[in-house]
C-alpha cells in the first residue's frame, strides 16, 4: 500500500461578490438549496465551514441566521445587498487536484493579516459544515 503525502497548494485572489456563482442540491425534505460548489474566476471549489464563517463575519451576519436561512439564500441576499464588494479569498488545492475555498476577507485587509488571521486563526478547530 502506498501512502500519499498530504500536499496542499494555496492560492489567493480577489473578486467581486456578484461574480461568485453557487451550485447546489435541493433537499427533498426541507426544500432548501445546499451549496456544494462555488465558482470563482471560472474555477469550481467546495466551500469549507471556514469559508462560511469568514463570509458571515465579514458582513456581520450572525451564525444563528443559518438556522432560518440556507447558505444559498444568505449568499444571494449578500450579493443583492452589496454586489460590488471586493473580497479576497484563499483556495487550497490538494494532491487530487480538488479545490476548497477556505476563507474570505475584506480587500482592505493587508495580505499578511489575511494570511494569518482570516485564514488560520479564525477557523481553527472548526470541522462541521454550516
Amino acid at each position: 500500500m502506498q501512502l500519499i503525502q498530504k500536499f496542499t497548494q494555496r492560492s489567493y485572489g480577489s473578486t467581486r461578490l456578484r461574480d461568485l456563482k453557487a451550485y447546489g442540491i435541493q433537499s427533498s425534505s426541507t426544500g432548501r438549496v445546499m451549496i456544494t460548489g462555488i465558482e470563482i474566476d471560472g474555477q469550481l471549489s467546495v466551500p469549507s465551514p471556514c469559508f462560511w464563517k469568514s463570509l458571515l463575519n465579514q458582513f456581520r451576519v450572525s451564525k444563528s441566521t443559518l438556522r432560518f436561512f440556507g447558505t444559498n439564500e444568505i449568499l444571494e441576499r449578500l450579493k443583492q445587498w452589496s454586489p460590488n464588494t471586493v473580497i479576497r479569498y484563499r483556495i487550497e488545492r490538494d494532491a487530487f487536484d480538488d479545490t476548497t475555498i477556505m476563507a474570505v476577507c475584506n480587500r482592505a485587509t493587508p495580505k499578511k493579516r489575511f494570511d494569518h488571521r482570516a485564514c488560520h486563526r479564525t477557523c481553527d478547530g472548526q470541522q462541521s459544515t454550516p
